[in-house]
């Protein structure tokens, strides 16, 4: 499966082709009952957030109309993946304190270690149990698509694949709109990945140099409502974190087309949002430890193991920090300006002698990257 933008491939139907290819993806994971629900999940999680960071350059190419029809999906899919997010974190802290408490042993109590590990893999598994529900009889009434989402005991993950296969038939009637020149559908792209790259800048500045909270927008603002330093409940890095991997998911359609500065870019991407990943999962193992201190043992036995969790945060924070200031040194204009020049039309689309553009079979621009 290719996942990238061909050479010379029209990119409107490319948008679509990948959209629904990680849609499938994102299905077939769900159905694959060899695999544990956690797991399924997980595959299903990441596909959709590859999906909604395409989504957002599509809209770039698309006509109003289809624009507003494009935000309502990715906001689906948004709602969907957050239906899921429970049973993911259940998990992921429970691997975190492993981690973490493998890597400084003898620092906890084994007695305190033990006594949190039981009680976070208690909750996973009550969390996990929420996908198994029974499929409705054949016959029987289905509820509709919002009811599933918010009732838990009917989102079985084969409904939930269900609802993905619809989203992925809905992506064969994009209509975007066909730049007539390479140039046009460039200065689009350019747009997108440019505000993309603007919001990552923006929010490694506010996770290290601070922000009121009243700055913040959507969830980020409701995590740090209650904080009197907002940086220190994560939200900052954590949007920091969904900008890294937007960017690095909208650079990989162009690996293909574009493999120098892309391929180069790439890997320290992944390893940033590597460590911003680990600081993220840090961020939620310790709110959970805290949201409920005597569910874990005895409270003060408890604070050595945030301590220790508190400690290996900053060592994170300190390791993203000069790798996020290399990766986004360059200005937003720049930055614009590179995407944008290292576009080329292919050669059947380079404007005739007459000033005219030739178009595309569908008059849909083709491009490349060089």
């Amino acid at each position: 499966m290719i996942l990238t933008i061909r050479p010379g491939e029209p990119l409107g139907r490319a948008l679509g082709r990948l959209a629904g290819a990680l849609l499938g993806r994102a299905a077939d994971a769900l159905n694959d009952e060899r695999e544990q629900a956690s797991e399924r999940i997980h595959v299903m999680r990441t596909s959709l957030k590859r999906v909604r960071a395409l989504m957002r350059l599509a809209r770039r190419l698309a006509r109003p109309k289809e624009r507003r029809e494009l935000r309502r999906a990715e906001r689906r899919l948004r709602d969907l993946a957050r239906h899921t997010a429970t049973v993911r974190d259940a998990e992921v802290v429970v691997q975190t304190l492993d981690g973490v408490i493998a890597a400084q042993p003898g620092v906890v109590k084994p007695k305190t270690v033990e006594q949190v590990r039981r009680e976070l893999l208690e909750r996973f598994r009550r969390a996990e149990q929420v996908f198994h529900a029974p499929e409705p009889a054949v016959g029987a009434r289905r509820p509709a698509d919002d009811r599933l989402l918010a009732e838990p005991g009917r989102a079985s993950l084969r409904a939930l694949a269900g609802l993905l296969m619809q989203e992925r038939r809905l992506t064969d009637a994009w209509a975007l709109s066909r730049p007539r020149s390479w140039s046009k559908a460039a200065d689009r792209i350019a747009d997108g990945m440019t505000r993309t790259y603007r919001r990552a800048r923006r929010y490694m500045s506010r996770a290290y140099n601070g922000v009121a909270a009243q700055q913040l927008t959507g969830q980020a603002k409701k995590t740090a409502a209650a904080a009197h330093d907002w940086r220190q409940t994560g939200a900052a890095f954590h949007e920091w974190r969904k900008a890294v991997k937007a960017h690095r998911h909208q650079l990989h359609l162009l690996s293909d087309t574009w493999p120098v500065w892309v391929t180069a870019r790439l890997p320290e991407l992944e390893r940033l949002g590597q460590l911003l990943g680990e600081e993220h999962d840090l961020t939620v193992l310790s709110q959970t430890l805290s949201a409920c201190p005597t569910c874990f043992g005895d409270p003060l036995q408890l604070e050595s193991v945030l301590a220790v969790l508190a400690a290996r945060q900053q060592q994170l924070r300190d390791e993203a920090r000069p790798l996020g200031e290399t990766l986004f040194r360059q200005r937003t204009r720049l930055f614009r300006r590179q995407v944008h020049e290292g576009m080329r039309p292919t050669h059947a689309e380079r404007p005739a002698a007459s000033g005219a553009v030739p178009r595309s079979r569908g008059g849909e621009a083709k491009l490349t990257a060089v």
